[in-house]
């Protein structure tokens, strides 16, 4: 599952990701970078995330290789103890600056992304 947050404005894209990630959720990031104009900056807050279906982490393959140039920063919140390692695995891959934040830290995930 992805929902919009109130954030989502701009080149700021925010989604809350938890339950299952399936693949038509990853397509609306997707469509929704390549409708910015610039470099897109993404806010991911991770909450009861279950994993992803096997078409989603194809989508989200496609995604990454895709877009990486098209984002500029990368926060993602969450307390998963997997999470800091997965994220910081995945930038070695791709140039796009990335910043890991525990749940109680989101305000300042949204500061960061915010800055110039």
């Amino acid at each position: 599952m992805l929902r919009a947050l109130p954030q989502n404005r701009g080149n700021l894209l925010a989604y809350k990701v938890g339950g299952l990630l399936r693949q038509p959720d990853l397509e609306k990031v997707s469509k929704r970078l390549e409708k910015i104009e610039g470099k897109a900056r993404l806010l991911l807050v991770l909450e009861g995330l279950r994993g992803l279906t096997p078409a989603a982490f194809w989508e989200d393959l496609k995604l990454t290789l895709g877009h990486f140039r098209d984002i500029e920063r990368m926060a993602v919140v969450g307390d998963q103890r997997w999470l800091r390692w997965w994220v910081r695995t995945a930038a070695t891959l791709v140039s796009v600056q990335v910043q890991v934040y525990g749940s109680e830290d989101r305000a300042a995930a949204v500061k960061w992304l915010k800055e110039a």
